[in-house]
């Protein structure tokens, strides 16, 4: 460990307290605020294509309040989705900490771990 700080290890994030909070839609289009999402284009995303789903999901869960979890995530979307979504660890860990329906379940996270057992 080289003893350096990067942003990464000090950016805040939130976690609701409840997976059942997250009752947002499932299908559809989003409407992000520029605050929220600040990529190119209207902030539009559509829930029923693959790519546009997962990046609101690690958009919201990486920069959102818990009230915007709460808002644009769904709880059984996001446990389907979950194995794939590519997070900060530390987000991951926590959401997977708090939650048991995730924990073990995020690939990602458990190639990190895989790699630096030893």
């Amino acid at each position: 460990m080289s003893g350096r700080i990067t942003y990464r290890d000090t950016k805040p994030f939130c976690v609701p307290a409840s997976l059942d909070e997250l009752t947002g839609p499932s299908t559809g289009t989003v409407h992000l605020p520029v605050r929220l999402s600040w990529a190119p284009g209207n902030g539009s995303f559509s829930l029923d294509d693959d790519g546009e789903r997962t990046t609101v999901y690690q958009c919201i869960i990486g920069e959102g309040s818990v009230e915007d979890q709460r808002c644009y995530l769904n709880r059984d979307t996001l446990t389907d989705m979950w194995p794939i979504l590519r997070l900060d660890l530390a987000i991951t860990a926590a959401w997977e900490n708090r939650f048991e329906a995730l924990h073990g379940r995020n690939k990602w996270l458990a190639l990190y771990n895989r790699r630096n057992a030893n």
